[in-house]
């Protein structure tokens, strides 16, 4: 079992110590070694900004000259970078860092991508219709 807490307020970070202090914490141990992990809680991104990427990449290719998915890659490889990948028979290739895990502020700057690159080539796309 794996309990997930996000701390906003102090209700829930004394749920969480009474967790860790609870006899159910005491037995999913075990004598085991536990890691328990804080950090900054970043928000997922949405099926919005996902949907919104995926039509300006259509657009702006349109516009460009390339297709949907050579655009994605090209805004990727831009805004968030790339890594090199060993492919069978002692080759590499360079390709664009995924986006499919990035939390929602990052995910905007993609988007913001796409305006800049849009931009640059003389582009009007259209303006964004989901919630930061």
């Amino acid at each position: 079992m794996i309990d997930n807490y996000i701390i906003r307020d102090d209700t829930i970070l004394k749920r969480l110590v009474r967790f860790l202090e609870s006899t159910e914490f005491k037995t999913l141990c075990d004598d085991k070694a536990m890691e328990v992990l804080i950090r900054p809680y970043k928000e997922n991104k949405t099926r919005e900004q996902e949907n919104f990427f995926h039509l300006l990449c259509g657009i702006l290719g349109d516009k460009i000259g390339f297709r949907k998915g050579e655009t994605k890659a090209l805004v990727k490889a831009y805004i968030i970078g790339q890594k090199t990948v060993e492919c069978p028979g002692e080759r590499t290739i360079t390709v664009p860092m995924e986006s499919s895990s990035l939390p929602k502020d990052e995910y905007s700057e993609l988007i913001e991508g796409c305006y800049e690159i849009g931009a640059f080539h003389g582009v009007q796309l259209p303006a964004p219709r989901y919630s930061h």
